[in-house]
């Protein structure tokens, strides 16, 4: 644990705003000095990520929708300040949230819009470090894994894998459930 000090308030900020910060592709989990400088109730198991919420229908793509669906992620923070027209243009929410980075990551869910009809809401990381796509924990890959894989289960058809490139933000893979016809298989540990 290094204590970093600044001589300008606003670069701090920005560090602060502008998580989570990778160094050679490994998350360095950065928390504000605690006023009384007692950092033995600072958890440093969480990070503060962007993500990105896609699939959301227009009627229920707005920012009082904000709040609930970040919360399904982590704990609330900050959203990207954009209004209703913007928001309708690029078709998903951009929030961030702070996460505990002993848990899997939330891949997404299913949002119950009317009449029995849901629709997959994925969600996106930015910045992500070292992935499991098996088992959806930060820290590690899944050739070292030793977790079950986590599958992700369709309305209909079968079950496949929660985890894959399209939690990343910069991937091009759809989602779990439309991978560009790319196939994704689990690994198997004997």
């Amino acid at each position: 644990m290094w204590g970093i000090f600044f001589d300008n308030e606003e670069d701090c900020v920005s560090i602060l705003e502008n998580r989570p910060w990778l160094i050679n592709g490994k998350l360095l989990i950065i928390q504000e000095w605690p006023e009384s400088g007692d950092w033995s109730h600072v958890d440093m198991t969480k990070a503060i990520f962007w993500v990105k919420a896609t699939g959301l229908p227009m009627a229920y793509l707005n920012a009082s929708n904000l709040t609930m669906i970040a919360a399904k992620t982590g704990e609330y923070k900050d959203c990207d300040v954009v209004n209703q027209r913007a928001l309708t243009r690029r078709g998903f929410l951009k929030f961030q949230v702070e996460l505990s980075t002993k848990h899997q990551l939330t891949p997404g869910f299913f949002l119950d819009i009317s009449r029995g009809r849901k629709e997959w809401i994925k969600f996106q990381y930015f910045c992500l470090s070292k992935f499991c796509y098996k088992c959806g924990h930060i820290g590690h890959d899944k050739s070292s894994c030793l977790r079950e894989t986590i599958f992700a289960f369709p309305l209909e058809g079968e079950a496949v894998m929660a985890y894959g490139p399209w939690i990343r933000a910069e991937s091009t893979v759809i989602s779990c459930f439309n991978t560009g016809g790319i196939c994704y298989s689990e690994i198997s540990l004997t």
